[in-house]
């Protein structure tokens, strides 16, 4: 193999390691206790910065680092009190980098708390809320790793901090700049993914948002969305901006009333179709959903029963009403004046289906929320169902004019590393696993290059989409994959003996799945795998 050569070619130095763990951008500023984020740190490091945003131009800022062990938090609503505080400040001068050293080790969880205060002591602060909710994708020195919601009912400036915590998987985190350092003078090993593998069809969509966020630039009177149709294809559906307008309550049935005692988080069976709804806003043409009041990606398209959905936490219960209608094969599901959950914001939107043709419209009325409620607006058949990830539906209708539902879920060939190509004491094999092999492949083949082409297949014979994330400097295989577990680990490279001259090197690793023809219709590639050698 020339691995080797091409290693020895590249020799390239040692990365610096410092960097700021990214966050997400700004959505909303959140005054009341204080929030955060929590993290499992990939790889041992020194935080070395903090700094909370202050979008409110408040005077101070307080901030918190507490340890959690090999655990981590709990899930809200259950909270328990952290391992450790490794660092509290709630007088420093808003707007500046707070200096610390505070080691963190890896795979051990961290808190990180953080507002903006008036005073020093507050009673309240302003939390930075990121944008869009729930999980966000960071890093740490160049690792990935995952912030995730986190949150104390009290206001850290006032108490000194130390308090009972919990993670929350569904809604905003408070945005918190941490700067962290490495540790030693070696070179952290990383890998990431990229590109996207073939072919990938999703049955579902989705756009997960926070309902403030959404109303500011969606609903009647704005310049935004106000409708959504589903078009059913017979093979899934084409989403396009509503061609009608909102319909109005009794129009579907004349002699319409309010339904009655919709509970809070309710779910009510409605009408002779088989059809139920959610007090949190959405319709299912069958029964078992769940109406949890903060919708995730996970509920959404593991519902037992095809669901169309403007999901957030309203509050019928304490003021609005929800008007079903049923004449023939036609639905009309109406809410109007809704609470969204804790506000006296207004909502009005509706579902118009009809279960003979299995098309809907979704129609938007005047939408206000003071709270970032998480939201999930989109459409998913019983599941369980591949998540497509979120789509800007006002945007992606705008520029591309439709976009297509599937009518069935294919997984993309999927490629990725197993643990980080650290270079050690001796010499070590790097493996990656490739999933989702058709069962129709019979052979796998892996490459592993210096470059990454991005080179478009379907010009020499695959389906469109295929892409070539990686030169072809080596050749693995080909291995025979017919008949097996539809996934396959394979080694990569060899890892050499740690050599600071090979720090910082980046090989790029993709796979192809292949039949007799070799390259043809049933042809599939990876998304792409970068590796950078280190010894840390």
């Amino acid at each position: 193999m020339r691995l080797a050569l091409s290693i020895a070619i590249l020799g390239l130095a040692s990365q610096s390691i410092a960097q700021q763990m990214p966050i997400p951008a700004f959505g909303n500023t959140y005054t009341g206790s204080t929030r955060g984020f929590s993290f499992q740190a990939p790889v041992s490091g020194m935080i070395i910065g903090l700094s909370v945003p202050n979008e409110n131009l408040q005077s101070f800022q307080v901030v918190e680092v507490t340890s959690w062990g090999t655990a981590g938090p709990t899930a809200w609503p259950t909270q328990t009190a952290p391992v450790a505080q490794l660092f509290y400040d709630n007088a420093s001068v808003a707007g500046s980098t707070i200096s610390v050293a505070i080691p963190l080790v890896a795979g051990e969880w961290y808190g990180i708390l953080g507002s903006c205060t008036g005073t020093v002591g507050a009673a309240a602060g302003s939390n930075s809320y990121g944008t869009p909710a729930g999980p966000y994708a960071s890093s740490m020195l160049g690792v990935p790793c995952t912030l995730t919601r986190f949150l104390t009912q009290n206001s850290i400036s006032a108490t000194g901090g130390n308090n009972l915590c919990a993670t929350e998987g569904g809604g905003a985190l408070a945005r918190v700049e941490v700067t962290v350092s490495g540790t030693g003078s070696g070179s952290i090993a990383m890998k990431s993914t990229f590109g996207t593998g073939c072919i990938n069809e999703y049955a579902s969509m989705h756009q997960t948002t926070t309902l403030d966020v959404f109303a500011l630039s969606n609903g009647a009177g704005s310049a935004g969305l106000t409708g959504i149709d589903y078009i059913n294809t017979g093979g899934g559906y084409l989403v396009t901006t509503a061609a009608g307008t909102f319909v109005p309550v009794g129009t579907v049935d004349p002699l319409t009333v309010p339904v009655a005692g919709v509970g809070d988080d309710a779910v009510v069976p409605a009408g002779t179709l088989g059809l139920e709804f959610g007090s949190n806003g959405w319709l299912a043409t069958g029964a078992g959903n769940s109406n949890g009041w903060s919708p995730t990606a996970a509920v959404f398209l593991g519902q037992p029963a095809a669901q169309f959905s403007f999901w957030s936490d309203f509050q019928p219960n304490t003021g609005g009403d929800i008007n079903f209608e049923e004449a023939g094969t036609r639905t009309l599901l109406t809410y109007t004046d809704v609470l969204a959950w804790g506000t006296s914001d207004l909502n009005t939107f509706q579902f118009d289906y009809d279960s003979a043709t299995g098309n809907c419209s979704m129609y938007l009325g005047a939408l206000a929320s003071a709270t970032a409620h998480p939201t999930m607006i989109g459409y998913s058949p019983a599941g369980p169902n591949l998540n497509p990830g979120s789509t800007d539906i006002e945007t992606t209708l705008s520029t591309a004019g439709a976009i297509i539902i599937d009518g069935s879920d294919i997984a993309p060939l999927s490629l990725a590393g197993i643990g980080r190509p650290i270079m050690g004491a001796a010499p070590t094999p790097y493996q990656a696993t490739t999933s989702n092999i058709d069962a129709g492949a019979l052979f796998h083949a892996g490459l592993l290059g210096l470059t990454n082409p991005s080179t478009p297949l379907s010009i020499i014979g695959f389906p469109a989409g295929c892409t070539l994330y990686s030169s072809t400097d080596v050749l693995v295989g080909p291995a025979v994959v017919a008949g097996g577990p539809g996934s396959l680990t394979w080694t990569v490279l060899g890892l050499p003996i740690a050599n600071a001259a090979f720090n910082g090197v980046e090989l790029y690793v993709a796979a192809a799945t292949l039949d007799l023809s070799l390259i043809s219709a049933t042809s599939r590639s990876s998304n792409g795998l970068k590796l950078t050698l280190g010894d840390l």
